[in-house]
């Protein structure tokens, strides 16, 4: 969640990964370290196929990053609810890939001058067996969650070569995190939890050395609480991705021109590979969103052709 919050910078990743696949460990942090990104979607290079799905639905992605800028606690409420579906239906189980762990939410205190927080909630917990190996699972939605009533079909995307036929959850080969993994759900807050201890060490991991001090040092001039704090959305690696309303743009733009950062990198004046393809990618996937369209089979038509206009282009795809 905290990734899709940056889009542009996951299709950058996700095109690094797919042009190196045996890409891992040592070797992959130290390419990283050649790339302005978020950590967040640094980490997401450990997980190749979960990056392959956020590419391949660049806008399912930015609507699952959106929500979570504006709506957070809603969003891991809804969350929950698809858990409590799923396993209603019998198919969230503990496994040899993930234990199921059901407990009360944590408590949260009321904020001064408001009512105390409703009564102990119920939250569905996901870990790996081995917190050194993560299995990404793949399934239908409509199997797992159960039936939808034909007006709100579920917008949830099928994961790349969802192996149709298999069991209702299948999963990925194992892989292994290393200091990948360092945030957390607090269900009970509605919130993303940072470890401050483990995104140190990962920015030390994937970032150059001065790099690495300036990103830590902010992280570490923020309020923490029991070694962990909040997520802290940084709208400078949003790379001129359109906020979805004026308020979200206002809370986190910084006065600049929100197409700035993708003008830029489409004349390559940005990150090596913001160019040609991380422009036109972002600019389809806008186009996508709003008209309901595909997004990579048009998205082709733009590389190594001189740009027409807007309307042009859509008449021939």
């Amino acid at each position: 969640m905290m990734a899709a919050t940056y889009p542009l910078e996951v299709i950058q990743a996700a095109r690094l990964m797919k042009g190196n696949p045996n890409l891992k460990d040592t070797a992959l942090n130290e390419e990283l370290k050649k790339y302005d990104w978020d950590d967040s979607v640094k980490s997401l290079c450990s997980f190749p196929q979960t990056l392959e799905l956020l590419n391949e639905k660049i806008d399912w992605m930015q609507k699952l990053g959106d929500a979570f800028l504006d709506q957070r606690k809603d969003t891991m409420d809804a969350i929950q609810r698809m858990r409590a579906k799923a396993q209603a239906q019998g198919n969230l189980q503990s496994n040899e890939q993930q234990k199921v762990i059901v407990e009360a939410a944590a408590a949260q205190p009321a904020a001064p001058g408001q009512p105390a927080p409703p009564a102990e909630q119920t939250v569905i917990k996901i870990e790996p067996v081995n917190p050194q190996v993560v299995y990404v699972p793949s399934y239908n939605p409509t199997v797992v969650y159960g039936s939808y009533p034909p007006a709100y079909p579920p917008y949830y995307p099928y994961p790349p070569a969802y192996p149709w036929g298999a069991a209702a959850i299948s999963f990925g080969v194992g892989m292994a995190v290393g200091a990948a993994v360092w945030g957390g759900c607090n269900w009970g807050g509605g919130d993303v939890d940072v470890d401050v201890n483990k995104s140190n060490n990962f920015t030390n991991n994937v970032n150059r050395g001065d790099k690495a001090t300036q990103i830590k040092n902010e992280r570490n001039s923020r309020q923490s609480q029991g070694g962990k704090q909040s997520f802290n959305h940084d709208p400078s690696h949003r790379k001129g991705a359109q906020y979805r309303d004026k308020g979200t743009q206002q809370k986190y733009g910084r006065g600049n021109s929100p197409q700035a950062g993708s003008r830029d990198a489409y004349r390559g004046r940005g990150d090596e590979h913001s160019r040609r393809w991380g422009w036109a990618a972002w600019r389809v996937g806008e186009h996508s969103r709003r008209r309901g369209r595909a997004t990579w089979p048009v998205g082709g038509h733009s590389r190594g052709r001189r740009r027409r206009s807007t309307a042009t282009r859509w008449r021939r795809a």
